[in-house]
């Protein structure tokens, strides 16, 4: 039914909060039309910085306000978290949605997602939930050697904790942060589980059903990704029990649009969910606009409750995260040669009148710019594209780690070391 349809007649709204312009950017390719909204009101005090995303962005149209195109879109695509009410709006006016929806429970409430974990019977670490910064201070004054967990990210990231005297600064900052939410927000203590590496797949999800082929990988924390294709059927057992037996769970959900996990494999070989990510992931969200021939007629197949087929030419990518200290409170400009357009990704573009590329903050305080990404016939062919290109990437304080790829070899020989031998 929804087969062999021209995109070239349809038109696509991208709704977002900067960070994924890219995504709007790559659907023109496909479709006819490209709208893309940012929110720019959060306080009724509109600010320059989210009304200004997009600017001189020539492949898409920026919108302030989304309802007065929602006759004329064909298919909305979610690229984040956050906008469940309206999805099932749009779906119930007959609209076609790629996004989690209700789904993004199973990352934004961290207690939830550990107890469904536990109800599956997925191997799950030990962890406790406290509510409020002072139960958790009083739980890390006696505790060592745990991961401390939020579900808003704008407030808290993931940290690790040694022992009370080291941490004692940082609860101190969460405090002044938190204001007078401090008794409210809910913190998971988890224990740290020995691994001999970080897997997990990159892929779409069609009402609890997968693409026969994805993008599985390694994510190298902030700084990279190596993945390659592969097909559902040869992954390994670690990642397949948590798919599986996810699938319906997804279904009941009605989820249609991207998903992608983090599973920590420890020494006895046990696959441990530790983060769930139910919206594009960052990465390697790039690197598959860059891999897939076929990006737009995959979010709208998805959105149909249909799994494509996936094309592609080159089995291993690579992505480098771009970072610049500057870009947590000032606009950055990036300057590389055009030739290279599609295989960079700046978050929160504007392009100036002059035709340099700009990332702009937009309220939370960030490093990462955007990211350069290429693929190859092997790791090695695509590590040496991405490495050349990042060479030409200029900007202020641009710090970008080609050399973290190592550490994504490392963990591969340890998993073939130990029988897994699937990247």
């Amino acid at each position: 039914m929804y087969h062999d349809i021209d995109l070239k007649d349809k038109t696509v709204m991208v709704i977002d909060f900067g960070n994924y312009i890219g995504v709007a950017r790559r659907l023109s390719k496909e479709f006819g039309c490209v709208y893309y909204h940012c929110p720019f009101v959060i306080n009724g005090f509109p600010e320059h910085n989210p009304v200004d995303i997009g600017r001189g962005v020539s492949e898409i149209i920026k919108v302030q306000d989304f309802e007065d195109y929602i006759e004329s879109v064909d298919l909305f695509v979610f690229p984040d978290l956050y906008f469940k009410g309206l999805q099932r709006y749009l779906r119930r006016q007959g609209k076609l949605v790629y996004g989690s929806g209700d789904a993004q429970v199973m990352e934004t409430d961290r207690g939830y997602m550990k107890m469904l974990q536990k109800e599956l019977g997925l191997p799950t670490n030990e962890y406790e939930e406290v509510e409020g910064i002072y139960e958790l201070e009083e739980r890390l004054k006696i505790l060592e050697n745990k991961y401390i967990k939020s579900s808003l990210r704008g407030d808290s990231e993931t940290f690790k904790h040694i022992n009370y005297v080291l941490s004692k600064d940082e609860l101190k900052g969460m405090k002044h942060r938190m204001g007078i939410f401090d008794k409210k927000e809910k913190y998971i203590i988890e224990s740290k589980i020995e691994s001999i590496a970080e897997v997990g797949i990159d892929t779409e999800t069609a009402d609890g059903k997968y693409l026969d082929v994805s993008l599985t990988g390694i994510e190298l924390k902030d700084v990279g990704f190596y993945g390659r294709m592969l097909s559902y059927s040869t992954l390994p057992k670690q990642i397949k029990d948590v798919t599986d037996k996810l699938s319906p769970i997804f279904e009941n959900f009605g989820y249609r649009g991207p998903y992608s996990n983090e599973i920590r494999i420890d020494k006895k070989l046990d696959g441990y969910l530790i983060d769930q990510t139910c919206r594009m992931p960052s990465p390697p969200t790039s690197l598959k606009m860059l891999m897939y021939e076929n990006y737009g007629e995959i979010l709208w197949t998805i959105a149909c409750g249909e799994i494509p087929k996936v094309k592609y030419r080159f089995a291993h990518g690579v992505q480098f995260i771009i970072k610049s200290e500057l870009a947590k409170t000032e606009p950055v400009a990036v300057q590389f040669p055009q030739e290279f357009r599609d295989n960079i990704d700046i978050k929160n573009l504007v392009i100036d009148d002059d035709g340099t590329y700009y990332y702009t903050p937009n309220g939370l305080a960030m490093c990462e710019v955007g990211s350069v990404s290429a693929v190859g016939h092997s790791m090695e062919q695509a590590v040496k594209l991405a490495t050349e290109i990042a060479e030409q990437v200029k900007g202020f304080d641009i710090c970008i780690n080609t050399d973290c790829i190592e550490d994504a070899k490392t963990q591969i020989k340890e998993l073939n070391k130990n029988g897994i031998r699937y990247l």
